[in-house]
Order: C-alpha cells, then sequence, then structure tokens
C-alpha cells in the first residue's frame, strides 16, 4: 500500500531530496495506470522526479503546506490522453493523503534542522563562556541554592584548593573572611 510506504519511508528520516526521489518514483504505481502515470514534486525552486508532470493536461495536483504556508506542489499526471487516464475519486483521496504524509514530513525535517541550527548556536555559545570563564585571570565560582557547583582555576588557586571537586564540597561560609573589607 502506498502510504504505508511512505510511512514507512518517513520513519527511515531520509534527507528531503532523497525522499522526494523515492517518492516520485513510488507515487505512479498507486494510480490506474502506472505505465503511463509520472509525478513530480516542486519544494525550493527544485523539482523532483519528472518535470513533464507539471506541464501535462491530465493531471491531480496537491499543494503542501505546512503550518497553513503553501511551500511546494505534488503533481500526478498521466502522459496518454482518454478516460482511462481521468483521475477517478479514489485517486485524488490517495493524492490529499499523500499532500498530507508529505507536508508532515517536510514540517518534520524542518523542525529537525531548526533544532540541529539552535543546538549548534547554543555549543558556540557554551564554548565562547567557557573560553572566557576558564582563561580568566579572576575567580569565577557558580552556585546555586544548595552552595558552589563549579569554579575556574583561579578559584582554585586563591583558595588553594588542588581539585574542583574538593572546593564545590564547601560552602560559601567556609571560605569567607570573618569579617568584610567594611567591617562587617
Amino acid at each position: 500500500n502506498c502510504l504505508n510506504d511512505i510511512g514507512h519511508k518517513i520513519d527511515e528520516k531520509p534527507p528531503m531530496p532523497e525522499f522526494f526521489a523515492w517518492l516520485v518514483q513510488r507515487v505512479p504505481a498507486a494510480f490506474r495506470d502506472p505505465e503511463h502515470c509520472v509525478a513530480a514534486v516542486e519544494y525550493e525552486g527544485q523539482v523532483y522526479g519528472d518535470p513533464e508532470a507539471i506541464d501535462l493536461k491530465s493531471k491531480v495536483v496537491g499543494g503542501l503546506r505546512v503550518g497553513g504556508e503553501l511551500v511546494g506542489w505534488l503533481h500526478v499526471a498521466y502522459r496518454e490522453p482518454g478516460a482511462m487516464h481521468d483521475f477517478v475519486d479514489a485517486e485524488s483521496a490517495l493524492m490529499g493523503s499523500i499532500v498530507s504524509r508529505l507536508g508532515s514530513f517536510i514540517e518534520g525535517q524542518r523542525l529537525l534542522q531548526q533544532g540541529q541550527t539552535v543546538l549548534k548556536e547554543l555549543s558556540e555559545s557554551e564554548g565562547k563562556f567557557r573560553s572566557i570563564y576558564d582563561g580568566s585571570n579572576d575567580a569565577i565560582m557558580l552556585l546555586d541554592e544548595k552552595g558552589f557547583f563549579d569554579c575556574n582555576e583561579q578559584t582554585l588557586k586563591l583558595f588553594r584548593f588542588d581539585h574542583k571537586e574538593d572546593f564545590v564540597k564547601v560552602t560559601p561560609f567556609e571560605v569567607s573572611p570573618p569579617f568584610q573589607p567594611d567591617g562587617n
């Protein structure tokens, strides 16, 4: 069944161009006359599959939508004109289901790509922070409501600790002077 095959292919998480190339080969077999049926996906200025499918008269076209935004088209067409090559209701319904799955796949791929971009930016930001934190000539200590949970090398030198694991076991009270410079 075409829809099951599409679902299984989506589960493999192929790159979009690979999925589109596979899809336009698989879809014609689901129509009444696969020998004369061609398919094409238009997405982001690219055509995947047989461009002839876009220009043929006997065709069914579905808009690919992501979050209500039209992002592309799926064209399925017959090369031969005639009654045998008019699309029946079942083929139109199948087309609607394919387009729906294709839109969901594109949305998932976009979300995955956005997530990867955010992770890359976060990693770069963490790298900059880590460089400043570790390279500082000032003692830097991180603490929360439970106490210290991290420090840099300068902190260890200032408080004469050999290991960070030892420093995070002490409380701020234990490393503070009995009196502050203002006398408190």
